[in-house]
Formats: C-alpha cells, structure tokens, sequence
C-alpha cells in the first residue's frame, strides 16, 4: 500500500487502476458503471448537505444559548438566590439543543 502525504504541502498523487473492458456485453458494463457512479454521487451529496444542516443547526442553537448564558450570569449577580434555577434553565436548552442535532431535527422552541 502506498504512504500518503500528511501535509498539505505535499502533493497527493493518486494510483491510476487499468479496468479491462467486458467482452460479452459491452453496453451492460457501461450502464452498470454509470448506474454506480451516480449512486454514488447522490450519496455524497446527501452526506453534505446534511452535514450543512447539522452545522446550521448547531449555529442557531448555540447564538440564542449564548444570550441565555450571558442573561445567567447578569442574573445570578442580581439574585445569588435563583442562580441554581437559572443555569437549570440554561442548561436544560442546551441539552434539547444538543439532542436536536444529534437527532438532526430542529430543536422545538
């Protein structure tokens, strides 16, 4: 097996395979090959567009938690009294937040 480069400096080059035709049925190979190709196209593409989806949903849980951590914090330093209700609070958001995205769903507000 060939070594690949770890750096980004470093060129990859990639091993060029020989694929020997069919000789029985020439069309079959060709179409079996496009069939497989374009699975597995639509495989890649799915596998990114959700993890842009998972990626976008974690930005828009965690602006909002950010507020509700900052909005603790001001006040449990007003009401030392009621800081464990607030982070309770906070961090029960965070814990449906972060359920949503390994669920991948939208988290219910």
């Amino acid at each position: 097996m060939k070594d690949y480069p770890n750096t980004p400096s470093e060129v990859f080059t990639p091993e060029i395979l020989a694929i020997e035709p069919a000789l029985e049925r020439p069309g079959f190979m060709s179409r079996l090959a496009s069939r497989s190709a374009s699975a597995t196209m639509q495989t890649g593409m799915l596998a990114v567009t959700k993890d842009r989806c998972q990626a976008q949903l974690a930005k828009t849980s965690m602006e909002p938690l950010a507020i509700l951590s900052t909005m603790e914090a001001q006040l449990s330093a007003s009401t030392p009294q009621s800081a464990a209700r607030y982070q309770a609070i906070v961090d029960a958001y965070a814990m449906g937040a972060m359920q949503s995205i390994v669920r991948g769903d939208s988290h219910d507000r």
